[in-house]
């Protein structure tokens, strides 16, 4: 088992980077201005 290796076993994610789960990063960056 690689424990390095990326995990892209799920309908989301597109690739390895930030933005390779776009609906994530963007909920994720809803957080902090909700908080404002």
């Amino acid at each position: 088992m690689d424990w390095s290796a990326p995990i892209d076993l799920y309908c989301e994610r597109a690739g390895t980077g930030l933005w390779s789960e776009p609906l994530n990063a963007w909920s994720n960056l809803a957080f902090p201005l909700a908080a404002l």
